[in-house]
C-alpha cells in the first residue's frame, strides 16, 4: 500500500429537490457533504453541471450539527420544457491533509412551461 487510503464523502440534498418548475425559474437547495472519518471538509470544492453541461462552482462553507459542512446552491430551469438534470460533483481534493475521493450526486426535475390566463371583457 502505498500511504492512506482515500476518504469517500457523501453527498446528500438537505431537503427535497422539486419534482417540478417552471421554465426559467430560479431552484434554491443546499447541499450537504460529510466524511465518514469525521475530517472537517470546509473549503472544499463542490461543481453544479447542468444538462448542457454548464458548470458553476461553489465551496463548502458552513458547518452543520450532523457533522457536514454545507452549500447553498441555486440552478435555474432551462429555458425549455420536458425533464431536466443536473449533477453536484465533489472532485478529489486533498482536505485537511488528506485525500478525498470523487463523489457526486445526480436528481432531475420536471419543467414545465409558464402558466397562462386570459381574461376577456366587454365583449
Amino acid at each position: 500500500m502505498d500511504g492512506p487510503r482515500p476518504h469517500r464523502p457523501t453527498i446528500e440534498l438537505l431537503e427535497s429537490f422539486p419534482t417540478e418548475a417552471q421554465v426559467g425559474t430560479t431552484i434554491d437547495f443546499t447541499v450537504r457533504v460529510s466524511c465518514h472519518e469525521g475530517c472537517d471538509l470546509g473549503g472544499g470544492v463542490l461543481e453544479v453541471v447542468d444538462a448542457d453541461g454548464t458548470v458553476q462552482t461553489s465551496q463548502l462553507s458552513r458547518a452543520d450539527v450532523e457533522g457536514g459542512v454545507v452549500a447553498d446552491l441555486s440552478v435555474k430551469a432551462p429555458p425549455r420544457t420536458g425533464a431536466a438534470k443536473w449533477a453536484i460533483g465533489f472532485p478529489e481534493q486533498e482536505i485537511g491533509g488528506c485525500v478525498h475521493e470523487e463523489g457526486s450526486l445526480a436528481f432531475t426535475c420536471e419543467v414545465l412551461p409558464h402558466t397562462t390566463s386570459m381574461a376577456i371583457w366587454g365583449v
